[in-house]
């Protein structure tokens, strides 16, 4: 068995700063190379890694496609194409011309004046790679020891044969981070290319991958961002048979509001300034009538933390509320990204005029409605629903089961990992 790794990580979990930590060990000092997909997670990770590494232990930063340009076409682009040299890289799918997949050739994955199409690009380093017969691989591992990527899952379905690749090779080691919940990147859209390895089924990639001893799997499970009952929340937007490892928190603090709650728009403004919870949505095209309010996409908060969010719902997160129905994997991937912001607590909003019975009655997840302190004095027992059931074992599953009773709970940090970042 080889010595390259998957980490799938929960959110919370502290991938990035164990990533930190692992650079900055000068027992044990490598030559690495740190491949993350934004703009935004090489920055975060480039400053805390001068922060934390002595200046001859930082590691080189780069980006996804940075990185096939310039370790896989521009050195070995001539053992496929002799002729061509490249200008230019096209970003923008839109600029790309709709039927280049048909093409055959350079027109492929070039434009006329030899600019790279962004979706081209991992097709072309594969058959680079391949025409090249190692040399890839083997220069790589004369620059470096290990290459870590970071945010792993956001690869897209083509870029995995090079994953695979750099699998059969040994003399580098390729340390794979990231969580397949969190997959909220469309990828290859045009293409039919590792179709059974698309957001939440990525996990299983990996899997066969280590049945036949080219990786090994670890999970990191405990989370130190949310509470109890909002990781357990958490894992139940998956079907159990995903086979997600349950998350565990180590976060204890108890502030008399925590966990997951349904709040009626009636009670909204009510509820935001009892609580400055930050209010996220899909895009922004939902919740329109609710704009004043200052709504961020859920999209732009992947990685950050914070206290209490808002969500407002898709009809897809309200049925698997009320009815237990699965979402489609993005839906699911772009809700738990939301909840899984939250350290304390996460509020639901519901239009009273959209709320089923079923949703009244018999929510399917560890979930309590709130209500404004003199709402609650003058509700009937009708009115009022209290779901947190009489039952001390913690929630374990996705349908029919109520939430824990709250238990006792001091804030712990951990002096070594702090609150870490997801």
């Amino acid at each position: 068995m080889n010595n390259h790794l998957f980490v799938h990580a929960a959110a919370g979990s502290g991938k990035t700063e164990r990533i930190v930590r692992a650079c900055a060990n000068r027992e044990r000092p490598k030559r690495r190379l740190i491949i993350t997909l934004t703009e935004s997670g090489q920055e975060e990770l480039i400053s805390r890694l001068s922060a934390a590494c002595s200046a001859d232990q930082v590691p080189d930063v780069i980006g996804w496609y940075a990185f096939l340009i310039k370790h896989y076409v521009r050195p070995y682009l001539p053992c496929l194409f002799d002729e061509v040299r490249p200008t230019g890289f096209i970003f923008d799918r839109n600029l790309h011309p709709k039927d280049h997949f048909r093409l055959k050739g350079e027109a492929r994955y070039f434009s006329s004046n030899g600019s790279i199409y962004r979706e081209s690009l991992p097709e072309l380093s594969v058959k680079v790679a391949e025409a090249a017969q190692g040399k890839v691989e083997n220069r790589l591992s004369r620059i470096y020891d290990e290459i870590i990527i970071d945010e792993v899952q956001d690869i897209s379905r083509k870029s995995l044969d090079i994953l695979a690749r750099l699998l059969d090779f040994t003399s580098l080691r390729l340390v794979m981070v990231g969580d397949v919940r969190q997959s909220l990147l469309d990828s290859d859209l045009m293409s039919s290319r590792n179709k059974n390895a698309d957001r939440l089924q990525l996990l299983s990639w990996y899997r066969d991958h280590e049945k036949s001893e080219r990786l090994t799997i670890e999970e990191m499970t405990t989370t130190f961002r949310s509470n109890q009952t909002i990781a357990s929340f958490s894992d139940a937007i998956f079907p159990p048979e995903l086979g997600f490892a349950p998350t565990t928190s180590a976060n204890k603090e108890i502030t008399g509001h925590d966990g997951v709650f349904l709040v009626l728009e009636p009670h909204l403004n009510d509820y935001v300034q009892r609580y400055g919870a930050v209010l996220l949505r899909g895009s922004a095209a939902s919740g329109k009538h609710l704009n004043h309010l200052g709504f961020t996409n859920i999209g732009q908060v992947k990685g950050l933390t914070y206290d209490r969010v808002i969500i407002y719902p898709t009809q897809p997160m309200l049925d698997l509320i009320s009815t237990g129905k699965a979402m489609a994997a993005k839906s699911a991937c772009s809700f738990y990204v939301a909840v899984t912001r939250a350290r304390l607590s996460v509020a639901i909003i519901v239009d009273s005029k959209k709320l089923t019975k079923r949703l009244q009655d018999n929510p399917t997840l560890p979930i309590e409605w709130w209500e404004p302190p003199e709402c609650e004095s003058d509700a009937s027992d009708g009115a009022k629903k209290d779901w947190s059931g009489d039952t001390a074992e913690p929630f374990s599953g996705r349908n029919g089961l109520a939430l824990r009773k709250d238990v006792p709970r001091a804030l712990v940090q951990d002096a070594h990992l702090g609150w870490l970042d997801a």
